[in-house]
């Protein structure tokens, strides 16, 4: 197969000219870049054998994109087509990682002659005017520039490197804005630099320069250092001093699949659009990140997505690659916490829910401290009395209905235990739903001889099929409503009970019971004299919920005093045989 090529150049009369020459040549073309940012993009998605580069390009310079692309890619060979020919600029761009660079200053046709022997697994690099041709690797004379620069140069380098702006250096330094503008200019031309962030990385280069023999060391340490941020599991970046991101490690690339392409270069707003984050998150992550470079100082900020499939929740982090430096590189990542967030959401309405139970614990206490106080009052006040006279028959009326009303309370204590356990719920047997209901009724006739409770079964035939039922904590939900509907000081009430079952398929019967306490204001209670005001007894609804969740029911209320209608639904499984209801 033919060589493949990416070609970047700034000028599209020079892309065009460019790609007509190499394929001309027999290479192939896989893609075109106008920018700096967009060649790293475009080498790293084709990954070519040869990328050809520019060096004055917008967004990201050509000498960035040579570092990146060869960092990320060390396959894929660079050659320099630029008229920037110094021997600084061919010795910088060895220094980054191109194998090649080309003169436009010259023949065209040179191109073919570098591509050719870059091919081949040869450099090529031009003789410059002083006879000297940079090898690959070669170092620079950048510290020797930079000290040869005015004191007045490198104070306004100095602003220049930390991003203030004209006019503030202006300000600072008691000039005018055009004359730091001029000397921005004169140390662009000085330093062979196209932009502020070269002069930044010419000005780190230089204070990081260190004696050769320590250069295999650093070169090691930085190697193992890539080595450990690639094998964190979590989306690790390096961004430079504007948050934009110079490395993606390799859990962020195999995470974001093809759009890690595009993230080279970005900076914290375009990378939200990449990932689903708000613009008002990335706002503030854009200024945290700011605030801890100008500082020198780590970070940290927590980011909430709300996307279609739910809540994703992440730990973003930064902190300075070396020293504190605000000049300097941070290091960034991002872990995602969407399990530890939903655990604290299901922690918090667990813990609600406890809190509600204790309440309501709580206030079945008082409730029955509250009507054992009186009864046990009442004894001790009628005892006191047949102790000091003979007992008379009113005396012994009135001693059995306290012990009567002890009952009670204490058979709720016991129910309420049994609702605190899980075996009557497990308990199934045989029988009939309308058996079960008429048997609960005349029993609560009993507890309320003064009360009316009517029964109306919608569909007697389907009632009186046999069905495998829970029948303790059956009993005790229908008897617990019935109190419910009844209200507090149950006399003279009445209360109207339906019951409805339908077969249903897959050998299942529908039970729908709705038990309701009938107004005053009705005709039904308005031809009987016993309807009085009703209260409602707080403790039973929630006791009612907690049996039918037991026994896999829906259980529906209103109760607002006057008014008290439930609605019992749930699915029963049918057996062969029908009983009698």
């Amino acid at each position: 197969m033919s060589t493949s090529v990416v070609i970047a150049q700034g000028q599209t009369v020079t892309r065009q000219a460019v790609r007509l020459l190499v394929e001309r040549a027999g290479y192939r073309v896989l893609a075109e870049a106008a920018d700096g940012l967009s060649a790293v993009q475009r080498v790293l998605q084709q990954r070519p054998d040869i990328a050809i580069l520019g060096l004055q390009m917008r967004r990201l310079s050509g000498l960035e994109a040579i570092r990146r692309i060869h960092a990320e890619l060390p396959s894929t060979r660079i050659v320099v087509l630029s008229a920037l020919d110094s021997a600084h600029s061919m010795s910088v761009c060895a220094q980054a990682g191109a194998t090649a660079f080309v003169s436009m200053s010259g023949e065209l046709s040179e191109l073919t002659a570098a591509l050719d022997a870059v091919r081949r697994g040869r450099s090529w690099f031009p003789v410059t005017a002083d006879g000297l041709a940079p090898a690959p690797g070669a170092t620079t004379s950048e510290a020797a520039q930079l000290d040869a620069l005015s004191a007045r140069e490198r104070l306004v380098l100095s602003y220049l490197v930390k991003g203030e702006r004209l006019r503030y250096i202006a300000a600072e330094l008691s000039l005018s804005e055009s004359t730091v503008s001029t000397y921005k200019r004169r140390l662009l031309q000085k330093l062979n630099a196209t932009s502020v962030v070269e002069l930044a990385e010419i000005v780190r280069r230089s204070e990081a320069d260190t004696s050769a023999h320590d250069q295999p060391a650093i070169a090691a340490d930085r190697n193992l250092a890539r080595l450990i941020v690639d094998a964190l599991p979590f989306h690790v970046t390096v961004r430079d001093g504007t948050g934009r991101v110079l490395f993606l490690n390799r859990y962020g690339h195999e995470a974001l699949g093809t759009r890690a392409q595009w993230i080279a270069g970005t900076d914290f707003i375009e990378h939200a659009k990449l990932l689903g984050v708000s613009a008002d998150q990335a706002s503030e992550l854009q200024r945290a990140f700011s605030d801890a470079v100008r500082n020198g100082v780590p970070y940290r900020s927590e980011i909430m997505v709300d996307g279609a499939n739910g809540i994703v929740a992440a730990l973003h982090w930064g902190a300075p690659l070396r020293d504190g430096n605000a000049n300097d590189t941070m290091l960034c990542g991002s872990i995602n916490i969407t399990e530890q967030e939903e655990a604290f959401v299901v922690l918090r309405e667990k813990l609600a829910d406890a809190e509600r139970e204790a309440r309501q614990k709580d206030g079945l206490l008082q409730h029955f401290v509250q009507t054992l106080a009186p009864d046990v009052e009442r004894l001790g006040a009628l005892i006191a009395n047949q102790s000091s006279r003979a007992p008379t028959s009113s005396i012994t009326a009135a001693t059995n209905a306290v012990m009567a009303s002890l009952r009670t309370t204490l058979n709720r204590y016991a129910l309420l235990a049994r609702i605190e356990e899980d075996s009557s719920a497990r308990m199934l047997e045989r029988c009939a739903p309308a058996a079960i209901v008429r048997a609960t009724i005349e029993e609560a006739r009993t507890r309320h001889p003064q009360a009316q409770i009517d029964l109306d079964i919608a569909a007697p035939r389907s009632a009186a099929r046999a069905a495998f039922i829970a029948r303790p904590a059956f009993d005790d939900l229908l008897g617990l409503m019935i109190d419910a509907a009844l209200g507090a000081a149950p006399i003279m009430r009445l209360v109207s009970i339906a019951l409805q079952t339908s077969a249903r398929s897959r050998g299942l019967l529908d039970l729908q019971l709705v038990v309701q306490a009938v107004p005053p204001g009705s005709r039904k209670a308005m031809r009987t004299t016993r309807a009085t005001t009703r209260t409602r007894d707080d403790w039973l609804l929630p006791a009612c919920r907690r049996i039918a969740e037991k026994i896999d029911a829906s259980l529906e209320s209103v109760d607002d005093g006057p008014r008290c209608r439930m609605v019992l639904k749930m699915h029963l499984q049918r057996t062969q045989d029908d009983i009698g209801g």
